[in-house]
C-alpha cells in the first residue's frame, strides 16, 4: 500500500506542488474528487458503490498473529508509535529543517541552497506513504472499503483533525483526532442538530487558537521559557557585584 500511494502521490505531486496557496488546494480537491468517482464508476476493480467486502485481516508475523479485534488494535497502535516516532527523526533531521524552512519561505529556502521542487515532492510522497499504510490498516480492520471513504466528507474530517491539533505539529493530528471523534461520539444524541453544536466551537477555535491545541500549548510554553530566561538573566545582572581595579601606587626615591 504504501508503494502504490508513493508512486500515485510522486505524480501527483509533479503537477500539484508547481501551484501555490489556493490553487493548490483546489487542485488536490479536485484530485480527490476524481479518485471518488473512479472508485464509485470502476466497478470491474473496486465493485462500484457496493463496495469492496470480506478484506481479510493483516496476516500474522511469525507467531503473532492479527485475527482479532485486540490484537488488530496493538498492531494498529505499534504502527503509530513507530510513525511518530520515524516522523520526529526526520523532523531533527537536516531533511525536516529544509521542510520547515521549505514552509516558512521558498524564497528564504531556495537563497539557503535547497531544492525546492525536490523537496515539496518528498514532503508530499511522504505523507502519502503514511495515507497509504493507514488505510491498509483501517481496511484490514473493518474489512470493507467503499467509494464514501473517499468523499468530500472524510476529507473535512482529515482537514479539521489537523486544524483542531495544531498545523505542523507531530502530537496535533492524533489530539485533533481523539478530540474530536470523542465531542462528536459525545452530541450523538443531538442526532441531525449536533453539528449546530459542534460547528460553533469548531469556528471559535479557529478563530481564537489559529494554531490548533498543540501548536498554541507550544508556542505559550516557548514565550514563557524566553521570559524566564531573561528574568534570570537580569536577575543574574542585577545581582553581579563590579570588582573595581586596584590603584597602584607610585614608589619614590
Amino acid at each position: 500500500a504504501g508503494c502504490v500511494t508513493a508512486l500515485l502521490g510522486y505524480f501527483v505531486g509533479l503537477l500539484s506542488l508547481r501551484l501555490k496557496g489556493h490553487y493548490f488546494s483546489i487542485f488536490t480537491l479536485c484530485v480527490s474528487y476524481i479518485m471518488f468517482l473512479l472508485i464509485e464508476k470502476w466497478e470491474s476493480l473496486t465493485h462500484g458503490p457496493v463496495g469492496i467486502m470480506g478484506i481479510p485481516a493483516p496476516t500474522g508475523i511469525g507467531p503473532l498473529q492479527f485475527g482479532t479485534p485486540l490484537s488488530q488494535y496493538y498492531l494498529v497502535l505499534a504502527f503509530l508509535v513507530l510513525g511518530i516516532w520515524i516522523m520526529a527523526r526526520i523532523v531533527r533531521s537536516l531533511l525536516g529543517r529544509s521542510f520547515m524552512a521549505v514552509r516558512n519561505s521558498d524564497e528564504l529556502a531556495e537563497a539557503l541552497g535547497i531544492d525546492l521542487m525536490r523537496t515539496k515532492t518528498l514532503s508530499f510522497v511522504l505523507s502519502v506513504v503514511y495515507a497509504g499504510f493507514a488505510g491498509a490498516l483501517y481496511a484490514g480492520q473493518v474489512r470493507f472499503l467503499g467509494p464514501d471513504l473517499a468523499s468530500e466528507v472524510v476529507t473535512f474530517d482529515l482537514v479539521m483533525f489537523v486544524l483542531v491539533g495544531g498545523v505542523g505539529t507531530l502530537l496535533g493530528p492524533l489530539v485533533g483526532t481523539v478530540l474530536v471523534t470523542y465531542l462528536t461520539q459525545s452530541l450523538q444524541f443531538l442526532q441531525d442538530y449536533r453539528m449546530v453544536v459542534f460547528g460553533p466551537l469548531l469556528i471559535a477555535l479557529i478563530i481564537f487558537m489559529p494554531d490548533g491545541l498543540v501548536g498554541t500549548w507550544l508556542k505559550r510554553r516557548a514565550r514563557r521559557a524566553d521570559a524566564q530566561a531573561s528574568a534570570a538573566k537580569d536577575a543574574a545582572g542585577a545581582t553581579a557585584t563590579p570588582i573595581a581595579p586596584a590603584k597602584e601606587g607610585r614608589s619614590h626615591a
